[in-house]
């Protein structure tokens, strides 16, 4: 009798592993559908700010394929400006564990267009408080910062026409 509660036992172990096995299984699938496609750039980098594993938002928006960015610097997608920026913050941030606004950045695409971003970069640690990747999000901002550029132009010619329109005047004087 003994041997058959047993044997019951083992059963109803064998039967929760694989249930719990198979619950993690279609977990890590949520989470790396969550991760492919929400609308924002997600990458992991490691302390050095290479790529681990970044989503198809990145990827797809810089004109990339996944295998072609693993093992980069994220400075070298960057605009050179803003790479060596990133680059001095990325050594300086071991003392000091807390997400990091860069807030705009720009990119340069496999096509040599330059894309813009808003990133934040969060510091992941282990139980002891110890750095040991990076998130970064990135939002394209893109368009925002065409429609400023264009504000901007239309702003410096209506300012240049009323200088015109004035020096004018004031000739007729």
């Amino acid at each position: 009798m003994g041997g058959v509660s047993l044997l019951g036992l083992l059963l109803l172990f064998a039967f929760r592993l694989r249930r719990s096995q198979s619950a993690k299984f279609q977990y890590r699938q949520q989470f790396q559908t969550v991760f492919d496609k929400v609308p924002s750039g997600v990458a992991v980098l490691d302390l050095e700010g290479h790529f681990l594993h970044l989503n198809e938002h990145i990827c797809n928006s810089l004109g990339y394929e996944e295998n072609e960015l693993i093992g980069r610097y994220l400075s070298e997608i960057m605009h050179r400006e803003d790479g060596v920026s990133f680059n001095k913050i990325i050594r300086n941030n071991f003392e000091y564990n807390e997400s990091l606004s860069f807030n705009e950045k720009r990119y340069v695409t496999r096509n040599g267009s330059i894309r813009w971003a808003d990133v934040t970069l969060t510091t992941i640690t282990d139980t002891k408080g110890h750095p040991r990747y990076y998130i970064a999000v990135s939002h394209d901002i893109t368009k925002q910062k065409v429609f400023e550029s264009i504000l901007e132009y239309r702003v410096e010619l209506t300012r240049t026409s009323t200088m015109l329109s004035m020096d004018q005047f004031l000739c007729e004087f």
